[in-house]
């Protein structure tokens, strides 16, 4: 019955089913493999470990449950834990096409794109037509490529100010350790007939740890302020580690230009930023991020602060669309209260 029931995507069902017949049944290997699959596909991540780990530790020389079982671990990012299992696979079946294409996807998530391609290519040799391995070997020319792109912004307030911001970009994978940005920004200010311009030079480099779940970020660069055509630099560093799961933890730090305002274009404005975040990242599940940050401005010492949160419920599904609700909140304040009217308040009387 719960194999009917997952064929109609009563996925739920099936789950509440398989729970109490495995409660009943605690040692029954197709009962309990089912389970934890269900298990996996429902959301209930931890509930599904457990499953696979008592159905491998009752049935220890099962391959086809411990290449499922190492599937999982992949798809949750618990990469070293799935290497020995699909390892051990091999050596029972070298030439198995899910367990490659296993490896090829592990390593494509941990950046390591020549090693990823090198599984996807033995699959595609036994599979020409394999779609999955054609679409992530696919991804791997993309990331390894490098790229060249045109951006472009535009914006207009009652300064008034017009603000228009083109740049290109320049980007190179060259390793697990070197991805490599590079930006020249142009922006141009408009006001009262008069247009003037900045130009802005950046390098940036990410560095990836798979082994620690930890990806850093550091950056430089050089910019020319369109007043008296002062020179400044900017920087920024970023941290980002994956705690458990999806729990991942960020630190950021940054350096850059205050373009938002008639007097900041004027002043030569840097702000320095800094931001503390932790993000749940499930797209099956609930999914959210809260973040503390602040602000620090070089000119006249006046600091900001603030936090912000946003949520999204786990994915409701109607036919063939799916939906999500979220929620989202942000607070900020200032050492100064600097806000003045540019109008007169009528009172009524």
């Amino acid at each position: 019955m719960a194999k009917n029931l997952r064929k109609q995507g009563k996925y739920k069902d099936a789950y509440k089913l398989l729970r109490r017949s495995e409660a009943g049944h605690p040692h029954d290997l197709n009962i309990t493999w089912l389970y934890a699959q269900t298990a996996l596909w429902t959301g209930h991540i931890a509930v599904s470990e457990k499953a696979y780990a008592d159905a491998m530790r009752d049935h220890p020389g099962n391959y086809y449950l411990m290449l499922d079982y190492a599937r999982m671990l992949v798809e949750i990012g618990e990469y070293s834990r799935a290497l020995p299992l699909i390892s051990a696979y091999l050596k029972f079946d070298p030439e198995s096409v899910d367990a490659n294409l296993l490896m090829g996807k592990m390593d494509y998530y941990k950046s390591q794109y020549p090693a990823a391609k090198g599984w996807l290519d033995k699959v595609i040799s036994k599979e020409p037509e394999n779609q999955d391995a054609g679409k992530l070997r696919h991804e791997i020319y993309l990331a390894r490529s490098p790229h060249f792109g045109i951006n472009g912004g535009f914006t207009t307030d009652d300064q008034p100010m017009t603000t228009i911001t083109p740049s290109v970009v320049f980007g190179l994978f060259l390793h697990t350790l070197s991805d490599l940005h590079i930006t020249l920004a142009a922006p141009i200010f408009q006001n009262s007939g008069k247009t003037r311009e900045a130009y802005w030079l950046s390098a940036t480099n990410t560095a990836v740890f798979p082994d620690s779940k930890t990806s850093m970020t550091l950056g430089a660069g050089i910019l020319r302020y369109p007043s008296g055509k002062k020179m400044n630099w900017t920087g920024n560093f970023g941290i980002s580690k994956t705690l458990i799961r999806q729990l991942d933890l960020g630190l950021e730090f940054d350096r850059a230009p205050y373009f938002y305002t008639l007097s900041s274009i004027d002043t030569s404005l840097m702000q320095n930023h800094a931001a503390l975040s932790l993000a749940w990242n499930e797209s099956k599940t609930w999914t959210g991020r809260l973040t503390i940050e602040g602000s620090k401005y070089s000119w006249d010492h006046h600091n900001t602060y603030g936090f912000n949160f946003w949520g999204f419920a786990p994915p409701l599904k109607l036919s063939v669309f799916e939906f999500r609700i979220g929620y989202g909140f942000n607070y900020s304040t200032a050492n100064q209260n600097r806000f003045t009217s540019q109008k007169t308040l009528s009172w009524p009387g």
